[in-house]
């Protein structure tokens, strides 16, 4: 997340060199949304195989935290964004947005596999 805050004050500076050439602006607000989504993702997926499932109240409020912050990131950048950190177009075409089903589903089952042998 700190990566991200910098890229961002990085890109909001005025650059003495390039002053002519326009810049693309950076969708902070879109950045710091997928940086929330990721954390809190990668926190849920850790705490929940330390500490036990989904019985724990912080396990429960990460997983909130992540549906928030995605459902938050999504809306960003369809319908907000000028110029989008993911271009909402890539995932029409199927060939994107399959392969990243198929990496959710084997993170998932990884997961859960990691669940079972735990005893």
């Amino acid at each position: 997340m700190l990566g991200c805050l910098v890229v961002a004050i990085r890109q909001s500076l005025p650059d003495p060199i390039a002053s002519s050439r326009k810049k693309r602006q950076l969708d902070v607000l879109g950045l710091v949304a997928f940086a929330l989504m990721m954390s809190s993702f990668l926190l849920f997926v850790d705490f929940a195989a330390k500490k036990g499932g989904l019985q724990n109240p912080l396990v429960i409020a990460l997983a909130a935290s992540f549906v928030f912050s995605a459902i938050a990131f999504l809306l960003i950048e369809v319908y907000w964004a000028k110029n989008p950190v993911i271009s909402p177009s890539l995932m029409k075409h199927g060939k994107v947005g399959s392969y990243l089903g198929v990496q959710v589903l084997l993170l998932v089952a990884q997961f859960t596999v990691s669940d079972h042998f735990k005893e």
